[in-house]
């Protein structure tokens, strides 16, 4: 009787995949072989770094964003 106290229930999850499909069988080869080159290209393009703006200071061994730093000083009193 305890049990679902102590256990926790298993979830059902949605993994449904949804894909376009394209029929290449109309293409040439030539053109099929330039999808795939394009595809590629796409896939290993190189990204931009993500940049975070703005002034941090160091708070119990973390990095933070300055306004953070000055919040959680404030709940601290």
């Amino acid at each position: 009787m305890a049990a679902p106290y102590l256990h926790p229930k298993l979830q059902v999850v949605d993994s449904t995949i949804r894909a376009a499909v394209v029929d290449v069988t109309a293409l040439t080869a030539e053109q099929r072989r330039e999808r795939a080159r394009r595809a590629i290209l796409e896939a290993f393009a190189e990204r931009p770094p993500r940049v975070v703006e703005g002034e941090y200071r160091v708070v119990a061994g973390n990095e933070v964003p300055v306004a953070q730093a000055k919040d959680e000083a404030s709940d601290e009193r």
